[in-house]
């Protein structure tokens, strides 16, 4: 007799298997979070630990010295302060015996707690100036990034006169603008340029803004700079960072000057231009102007009698990274010297 009975293996459905790897995924991230989150506790402990052992370091060196150490590398009885593994610090002080203070930040992985002499319990965060959450801090080489004065010592990058007004018999002036409500950033001083004769054609009114060197910035081939400014026209412009290269003082490089990517410049409206430029082989000197030129794209048109075209916010930093603006008077920046007058460092963002 033939049996006709047939048997079948039941396996997963398809809806089964989504939700069994739906099921795998959860359990997969929820152990990726709680391992991370056990890892940033880990640090954190780390961090506040290595950071009450240096206070104690700190405040017996006062005790026995009358200041703090000059460095963290001599600190502990000249032997660099004691760190875990991963920790590293930040270290800044006033070694004055009469009003001594220090502040220190340590960072391990992205964990970043600061204490000082006026704030001895470790708490989240770091110093003013000092990098945080493992990415180190920069500098802004502008030492008059927001237009105080006109005036610096040669090779200082600043807002500085001298760019010619257009053809002749164009004239203009220059002022300083202070107390504003209307600057970038909430910025409140800025260099203005007022034309007082109107230049006698659109295609000659190139060059038309300010320089940013008195003298020239010496650099070293194969360094890379993020130039960058902002600038305000009170009718429409193009603008363009620009270098001029020189080999020697007063020796023009054979490529005499680079110019970066034209930015438009709406009337009224304040505008950030940059170039990233790379020093080539053979210069050792630049000349940095934050300009206009007589392109008539963009809708820009001529200067006229009353134009103005304002500029603040110059910052120049090591590397080809764009960062948001900073300088000593931006919260966590401080300055490295007179304020306004003085490279300013503070973290990266």
């Amino acid at each position: 007799m033939t049996n006709n009975r047939h048997y079948f293996k039941r396996g997963f459905t398809i809806v089964e298997l989504i939700i069994v790897i739906s099921i795998i995924g959860i359990l997969a991230t929820i152990t990726v979070v709680a391992y991370n989150g056990i890892q940033d506790n880990a640090r954190k402990a780390t961090v506040m630990s290595d950071l009450d052992s240096a206070t104690s370091i700190l405040e017996l060196s006062l005790k026995q010295n009358g200041s703090y150490p000059a460095t963290k590398d001599v600190a502990d009885n000249g032997n660099p302060l004691p760190a875990s593994k991963g920790t590293t610090y930040q270290y800044t002080v006033n070694t004055s015996t009469t009003s001594p203070s220090y502040c220190i930040t340590a960072t391990n992985g992205t964990s970043s707690y600061m204490v000082s002499s006026s704030q001895t319990s470790p708490v989240s965060g770091g110093c003013p100036g000092d990098g945080t959450g493992g990415i180190a801090a920069i500098t802004n080489l502008a030492t008059d990034p927001r237009g105080i004065s006109f005036t610096g010592t040669a090779g200082q990058p600043g807002w500085r006169t001298g760019r010619w007004a257009g053809s002749a018999p164009a004239t203009a002036t220059y002022s300083l603008i202070t107390g504003a409500v209307d600057g970038p950033l909430s910025i409140t001083t800025y260099a203005r340029k007022t034309w007082t004769v109107a230049p006698a054609a659109m295609g000659n009114t190139g060059d038309t803004g300010y320089n940013n060197v008195t003298g020239n910035m010496a650099v070293t081939a194969g360094d890379i700079y993020t130039i960058s400014c902002y600038m305000r026209p009170s009718v429409a412009r193009n603008f363009y960072v620009g270098i001029y290269q020189y080999s020697s003082p007063g020796v023009a490089f054979t490529t005499a000057r680079l110019a970066g990517a034209t930015t438009a410049g709406p009337a009224g409206q304040w505008t950030r231009v940059r170039y990233t430029y790379t020093v080539p082989t053979g210069v050792t000197l630049i000349g940095i102007v934050c300009d206009s030129n007589s392109n008539t794209a963009n809708g820009a048109t001529n200067w006229l009698v009353g134009s103005t075209l304002d500029g603040t916010a110059l910052m120049i930093t090591s590397g080809s990274t764009l960062y948001t603006y900073g300088d000593g008077g931006v919260s966590s920046w401080i300055w490295n010297g007179t304020p306004n007058n003085s490279t300013s460092t503070g973290p990266a963002s």
